[in-house]
């Protein structure tokens, strides 16, 4: 995984990551399933329909990968989406390889979920969340941990099918 990039788009991931839950709590709950439905049928279809040649990897500028982290954060904030789904398709449609993208994306989403989780848990009923939220975090740590480990030994064709049908 390349840290250098993975860490500059976490800046702006975990930042906007607070203003989505902002305004998650102000957006009326149809317009976010409106945008979150969008959102995740271009990410589907982007990636299902993307043409399998890697062009390498491509120059972004920092700023560059600080805006995408801010939008993709806070997209995902609003919405609930995961991150990943939309890091990737970013990622990819750069020309970063299949396998860097996923590494990358899977480790953004650490600098989501936690600034969501921590909007969002201020704005609950604690009880519920208490009750759900070692699990939620045990299960996602060893997800990220598995497919990052996982993801040198898969097939980048069946990788990028899979993705797209999940």
């Amino acid at each position: 995984m390349d840290i250098k990039y993975a860490s500059i788009l976490n800046i702006g991931s975990f930042v906007s990551a607070f203003l989505g839950v902002k305004l998650n709590l102000i957006i009326p709950s149809d317009i976010v399933e409106i945008i979150l439905y969008g959102v995740v049928l271009v990410s589907v279809l982007s990636i299902l329909f993307r043409n399998n040649k890697e062009s390498g990897k491509k120059y972004v500028s920092n700023l560059f990968l600080i805006i995408i982290g801010f939008i993709t954060g806070l997209i995902c904030s609003i919405t609930g989406a995961g991150g990943p789904i939309i890091v990737l398709l970013i990622l990819l449609l750069l020309g970063i390889g299949v396998k860097q993208s996923v590494a990358i994306s899977l480790f953004n989403s650490i600098f989501i979920a936690i600034p969501s989780a921590i909007g969002y848990t201020a704005n609950s009923d604690m009880a519920i969340i208490l009750e759900y939220m070692p699990a939620v975090i045990i299960g996602h740590v060893i997800g990220v941990y598995l497919g990052s480990s996982k993801s040198d030994k898969v097939d980048k064709n069946k990788l990028k099918l899979t993705i797209g049908i999940v």
